[in-house]
């Protein structure tokens, strides 16, 4: 007689994620995609189909399907595999129910990747909101901290440009994982950036440096003008991160979309700086009609493929990924269930 799954909620899963075994779980995917094509056996491999639409024209919803294999990755000493597939709902009129629901929703089904057999299905919106964070703290690490030759500043100075669910996640995932010193904030209603800024002075106690600053700014450009790494989390369709406005050596992660998937940044900055992304199979579809070069992928970096960027501004195009949330929810299921998985929970960076 077959098992039936366990069902988990979003309020169990937000008391078992940890950053560090986001970051791995992270790391695991990005590696995973980028040793897809150049097959080295002692890496991870991934089968992950383009995500899928479908529309329900007179509710204006939208179903996206993403499935993902990945095997042969670490838990530990122990190599493993994992099965999955999320699915997310948009429906913007969700809020203006008589009894709202987030526009957004998300669940993650595991399986057994012996049978196939349906294992779990987890509530994924915090698996997607700590993966996307998880997989900029890899970039950042990757494409800004271990530069050679590079003395990254000992106190780091954060701009968050957009502070909803995103770069807020964004903001604690980063002062939690970096020793950062400053924290700039810019949202375009700034009721959203005092909010952010009062529940990261609440939380200081939990970061890397406890004596972190934390200021609002009344203009994007202005927010970013001093800072060693920006993250864009906004709906912007015009830019609100220019060339211009960075320091020389600045590190960028680009994870909002507006009318696409680049519109946050302005022209001249994607021509002049360093473009990674987490799958090049992605940006052939998502970043089509970006005028710039794209080096590579983060994956790339992380398995020694790619150099690391010795200087210069280098951005971090993040798509996500539903290998991403596949490895995340593993975790966190196992975890659960106490399995030999949870070796995911590694220790901080």
């Amino acid at each position: 007689m077959s098992q039936a799954p366990i069902y988990v909620e979003e309020q169990t899963v937000r008391k078992i994620l940890t950053w560090p075994m986001a970051i791995e779980a992270t790391k695991q995917a990005l590696s995973a995609v980028s040793n897809s094509s150049e097959k080295n056996g002692s890496l991870p491999t991934v089968d992950q189909p383009a995500r899928s639409f479908t529309r329900t024209a007179e509710r204006k919803g939208v179903l996206l399907s993403m499935p993902g294999y990945v095997g042969n990755y670490s838990i530990g000493n122990k190599k493993s595999d994992s099965l999955g597939c999320k699915l997310v709902t948009a429906f913007p009129k969700n809020l203006q129910l008589a009894q709202p629901l987030p526009n957004i929703l998300a669940n993650i089904f595991l399986m057994d990747t012996s049978t196939g057999q349906l294992k779990c299905i987890m509530e994924g919106t915090e698996i997607t909101a700590w993966r996307t964070t998880a997989a900029s703290l890899n970039a950042t690490k990757y494409l800004y901290y271990e530069r050679p030759g590079f003395q990254a500043p000992e106190g780091a100075v954060l701009a968050i440009i957009g502070c909803g669910v995103e770069g807020r996640y964004h903001a604690i995932g980063m002062c939690s994982t970096f020793g950062i010193s400053e924290v700039h904030l810019w949202n375009r209603t700034k009721s959203k950036a005092e909010s952010l800024k009062i529940e990261l002075e609440n939380l200081r106690n939990t970061f890397q440096n406890t004596n972190v600053k934390i200021s609002i700014f009344e203009l994007s450009e202005t927010c970013a003008t001093t800072a060693d790494i920006v993250v864009t989390a906004t709906f912007a369709d015009s830019p609100v991160l220019s060339y211009k406005s960075l320091k020389k050596n600045a590190h960028v992660n680009a994870i909002g979309a507006g009318i696409n998937h680049f519109s946050e940044l302005d022209s001249e900055l994607y021509l002049k700086g360093q473009l990674y992304v987490d799958t090049m199979t992605g940006a052939k579809i998502e970043l089509k009609g970006l005028n710039a070069e794209i080096i590579g992928e983060v994956g790339e970096v992380i398995n020694g493929f790619k150099p690391t960027p010795k200087n210069g501004i280098t951005i971090f195009q993040s798509m996500g990924m539903a290998c991403e949330d596949v490895l995340l929810a593993e975790a966190v299921y196992a975890a659960l269930t106490d399995t030999e998985c949870s070796g995911l929970r590694i220790p901080k960076m």
